[in-house]
Formats: C-alpha cells, structure tokens, sequence
C-alpha cells in the first residue's frame, strides 16, 4: 500500500501512480486529511495504455474537504464488475480495455471528488469515456458527509447507458455537481436500461453535441433524465438532440435563475423535454427543431432559425420579461398543433411561414417582423375535444410588423378567442382571414371575458384580393364526435379602428378593393377604398365617427372608374373628412355641366358634417354634396 496521510493534523499529501505503457494499481492508496481544518489529498493513477485500478483511493478529511482522485487513461469503461483475474507478476502485461467497477467510483466520492480524464496520448485509444453501470449514491456516504463531484474529460466521446442516482431526500448522498467535458459527442442512451442523473447543484455540459435519447432501431427504450437541481450550464458547439418515444421520456431539467444553454442547434423529438427555471437563459444560435417535445424555459430563450413541427414552448410565469424570441426564418409545417405557453417575441428580422397546423396560444405574440399565414388553419386557445378553456393571449402586430394572409393555398386563418391588436401592417392576399370572438370563463378573474376581437391602433389594414372577417364563436358538445368542440356562427361582430389606415389594396399595386364580412367601427381612421380606383365593400354594419379620412380617387366619371365604400348594412358617418384626389379624371368644359359620383352606399345611412376637400384646379370645383337616401353623393362641375 501507498500512504500519505496527515500527521496529527493538515491536509493530505499526494500520489501519483503513472506508467508509460500499463498500470496496475492493485493494493490500497491512502492520502486522508486530518484535525478540523485538513482535507483530504490528492491521488493520480494514469497509464498510456492500459489501467488497472482495484480499490479506489482513500483522500477523505476528517473534519475538511475531501480530496480528489483522478483517473487518467488513455479510454475507459465503467463497468458493474471487473472479471479478468489482476496480473501478479513482473512484467505486468496489458489486461485490455481499461475498466474501472462502478463501485469503487462511488466508494471514492463517499470521501471526495472523482476525476476521470482521457487523453490519447499516443493515439492507440479511442479517447472515450464509457459509463455502462448504475450507480446508487444512497448506498454510498451518509446523511452527514456528503458525496463530492465527478467530473468526466473526454478526448473524444462521453457514452452514458446507465445512471447515478442519489438519495431523494438527502442532499448529502447525491452527487454535489457533475461536469461533462468532451472532444466529441456526449450521449444519454436508454436502450438498454433507464437513465438517471440526479445532482445536487450542478451540472456544465461542454461538447460538441449532446444527445439524450430513449430508444435505438431494435429495441424499446427507457426514461432518461437528467436532473441538476440548481445551475444547468450547457455549452455546445454543434447540436443539443432530445429524443423519446411514448411511454418513454427524456427530461434535460435545470432549477436555477443562473442556467444556461448554449447550442447551435437545438433538437427536441417525441416526449423529450428541456426544463430550466425563472431566469434562465437559452441561445439557439441556428435552429431550434420542435418534433414533439417540450421546451419550458422560465427565462428569455433566442433562437435564430425555429421549425415547428409539433410540441410545446411554454413558461408557467406571471413574469411578462419572460419570453421566447426568434430572430431568423420560423416554418410551422405540420398539421399537428403547435403550443405556445410563453410570449413569443418576433423581432425585426424574423420571418414566419406558417404553412399548416393550429397554433394553440396562451400567452402574447408580439411581432415586428414577417408573419405568413399560408394555410387553413386557427390560432386559438385550446384544441378540440379538451373540454376546458385556459385564458388565451393576444397576438400583437406591433408598429414594423407584418402579418398576412397570402399563398395559393387560400382558405381561412381564424383567430379565435384570441385577440389581435394591429400597429403595424395587416394584409389579406388571398382567403380570409377571420377573428372569431368567443366567450369563456376566466378562473383567475373569476369572470367572463371575451376574446377573438380585432383592434387597430395604427398602422395599416390591408385588403389585396383576400377578405376580413368577424363572427362569434361558441363551444358545443358534438353529439356526433361525442366531445366538446368550437363551432364560428354566422353572427357578425365589430372590428374596430382607432387609428392607421383601412385600405383596399397595397401601396404601389393595382388593386380593386376588398372586402369585410363583419361590423365596422372606425374614429381617426384613413380609409383608401381601392389602389386605383376600387371598391370597398363591407357585408355588415359600419359607425365612422370623428377624425375618419375618406380618399377618393377619381379616375373618370363613370362607376368603377372611382372609389366607392359599398356597406351592406346601416352606416353612419358623423364628421367624416371627403378629400378628392384626381387621378385621371378630366372635368366637363361647360360650367354648366355635372359629373355625379356616387361615392357611399348603403343600406341606410345617417350622414353628418361632411367636409369636402379638394386640390385647387383652375377648370372646376365642387357643385354640391349630400345625401341621397343611402347614398352620398357628390358632384363636380367643370369650367373656370
């Protein structure tokens, strides 16, 4: 045996146990601190080749730290048991593989910290770290000495296939922290047997890609998870991929403000799940792929590129400073429903396609960059059949931001009882987009609280060959599918504008109009009816009261060569501002002679205060202006 322990008192000394070409450590090392203030030693044994080690070293302190034993082959596995008889006799020869047992792992860490290191100095292993056996903290320390850290240094890859668990109800006897840094790849494999890590403090993952899986393509899988109970710390330079069928999991959990994730690409499939807790923070600097999974992030998680294809983003916080954001190209092209349970911001140079499947919302939305609807599909706040309604969040198109409804695909995009408030540009190009009010029950408030409406602040609201819609929604038991599901009735609602423009086409396109399918409210609106001339036409009722802007611009003087609203319903127009703007359109000679344009029609109308305004032409003017049972008319007369 090796000793170098303290004397009386002090830390304890060091041994190094090294071998150019094979190493059997095959009796005990001893290195103890002593008295109240000394730790425990430090012991390396480390060959080239080959390491043989069959008792672990003894660097506990009586009173102090623990020491550390590091473990320095060229690969190794830790295995559940070491068969192969120990050489007895000079010269030793190569046992192989270096394997340590797992049990005298935990034996060292009952007494300090465990350091295993690959090298591959001359080339003739492969560098990895293999851990192919469970290890049960529980049966190791004590409710008073706690376990010390592990940490493992791979020249190349970090296989796990079996655990380190700990005592659920002692912090003494789980691992404290566990640091993982590889060359290569570190992998979590639950293909054979179930995996758990569970530390006490932390755990910083430092590879070129992490992968945590639950199966391979022969066999079911099992649970994997790894639990740091404080500080997650992931840095990886390539990809970070949870995968898991069902029943089967995979959990990558942190619970610390202090978190962090560092990837640049980020994979979650089937029931895997990415947990780190209020104000942490995650930075996928290429792209996150959502395949299933759950990315609960309590903190601020930037992604640059996002492919949603199935899954959940969520954070179950209050904290509105908690959010996810995207930065680059986001494609949702699956029919599956995409769950978003934490504010989601768009920033400028984000671009969203939203091809296929509902967005189910229970937290805001806030775009200032490109947002596509391609397809037929809802954003609401619960899928069918669930039977309950959560309080669902507003999807904000705020000042920059776009949102349209364009493709060939056509079809419907429905907000329902999700609220949309419009700063920047909203754009109908093809199909309808449609907001469905629907009243539900709000726990929290303990009240009734409608949402699906759409509201206008500023900036524009577009209709280029697409049309708008409004109608209420209720949910009903289908006697049919025998469960609950939403059903958009045919009465209108109101769409309200307090500001910006409504248009019937994009600036700088020619366009004819468009349509809505709703009620109409507007005060300090522009209203542009067609890019030009169009028609505006409006399935419903409409209230315009003051600071509304009506642009006509006329072409000829014959209908369809200027701009009409068309209001299938009552209208009333308090105070409106008329201003005409020629475009193309020449007057009459004779100063005699009227051109009449009919520029409002209704089914009835309550007209108020009009004011008419007009360029200064030297060969005409304004003759009169009024109303005509559901029409405002107004006319121009030519000459000087």
């Amino acid at each position: 045996s090796l000793q170098a322990d303290a004397l009386e008192s002090g830390d304890g000394g060091t041994i190094i146990v090294y071998a150019e070409d094979v190493d059997n450590v095959l009796g005990t090392i001893i290195a103890r601190g002593k008295g109240r203030d000394g730790s425990g030693g430090f012991v390396e044994t480390s060959a080239r080749k080959s390491l043989r080690v069959d008792h672990a070293p003894d660097v506990s302190a009586e009173d102090g730290h623990g020491g550390a034993w590091l473990i320095d082959p060229d690969e190794i596995n830790i295995v559940a048991d070491v068969t192969t008889p120990p050489p007895l006799a000079s010269p030793f020869t190569s046992a192989g593989d270096t394997n340590i047992e797992v049990q005298e792992i935990g034996q060292a860490l009952a007494g300090g910290d465990v350091v295993i290191m690959t090298g591959n100095v001359n080339g003739s292993g492969s560098g990895d770290i293999n851990w192919t056996a469970a290890l049960d903290l529980e049966d190791y320390g004590s409710f008073t000495s706690p376990i010390g850290s592990l940490t493992l240094d791979a020249h190349n890859d970090i296989n796990f296939t079996a655990g380190i668990d700990g005592d659920l109800f002692s912090s003494n006897q789980r691992l404290q922290n566990l640091t993982l840094v590889a060359g290569g790849d570190v992998i979590f494999d639950g293909s054979t047997s179930e995996i758990d890590i569970d530390v006490n403090e932390d755990i910083d993952i430092t590879a070129t890609n992490l992968r945590l899986r639950d199966f391979n393509l022969i066999g079911p899988g099992n649970d994997v998870e790894v639990n740091a109970r404080d500080q997650l710390l992931l840095t990886i330079s390539d990809s970070i991929v949870l995968e898991s069928t069902l029943p089967n999991r995979v959990r990558l959990n942190g619970n610390s403000a202090n978190s962090i994730v560092l990837t640049d690409n980020l994979v979650l499939r089937g029931s895997s799940e990415l947990n780190v807790d209020e104000g942490s923070i995650v930075t996928v600097t290429d792209t996150l792929t959502m395949d299933g999974g759950n990315l609960d992030v309590d903190g601020e998680t930037t992604v640059n590129n996002l492919v949603f294809q199935s899954g959940i983003i969520e954070g179950y916080t209050a904290d509105d400073s908690d959010v996810f954001q995207t930065t680059g190209e986001v494609v949702f092209n699956t029919a599956a429903d995409k769950f978003i349970r934490q504010n989601w911001n768009i920033l400028p140079t984000s671009l969203v396609n939203w091809e296929d499947g509902d967005i189910i919302l229970w937290a805001d939305i806030n775009n200032e960059g490109t947002f596509f609807a391609l397809g037929d599909d809802r954003m609401t706040t619960v899928s069918d059949g669930e039977g309950f309604i959560i309080p669902p969040g507003d999807f904000n198109n705020l000042s920059g931001g776009t949102f349209a409804k364009t493709g060939t695909a056509g079809g419907s995009t429905v907000f329902l009882g999700v609220d949309f408030n419009n700063a920047g540009d909203l754009v109908t190009e093809a199909g309808d987009i449609q907001f469905a009010e629907l009243d539900y029950y709000d726990f929290s408030t303990q009240s009734t609280v409608t949402g699906g409406r759409m509201v206008q602040t500023g900036g524009g609201t577009y209709l280029d060959g697409g049309t708008l819609s409004g109608r209420e929604a209720e949910f009903v038991l289908d006697p049919d599918l025998s469960r609950f599901v939403f059903r958009v009735t045919e009465t209108p609602t109101t769409l309200r504008f307090t500001g910006g423009s409504l248009n019937g086409g994009i600036s700088d396109t020619v366009s004819t109009g468009g349509s809505i399918d709703a009620n109409l409210d507007l005060q300090d609106t522009e209203i542009n009816p067609g890019q030009s001339p169009g028609t505006l036409t409006v399935n419903g009722n409409l209230v315009a009261t003051d600071g509304t802007v009506y642009n006509v611009e006329l072409a000829g003087a014959a209908p369809g060569q200027y701009d009409l609203i068309r209001v299938n319903g009552a209208a009333t127009l308090t105070n409106p501002t008329v201003n005409l703007i020629f475009d193309g359109y020449t007057p009459p000679p004779d100063g005699s002679a009227l051109d009449s344009f009919d520029i409002f029609i209704a089914d009835t109308l309550l007209l108020s205060g009009a004011t008419i305004s007009q360029p200064l032409l030297p060969d005409g003017t304004v003759a009169g202006s009024g109303q005509f049972g559901g029409i405002y008319r107004v006319d121009y007369t030519g000459g000087d």
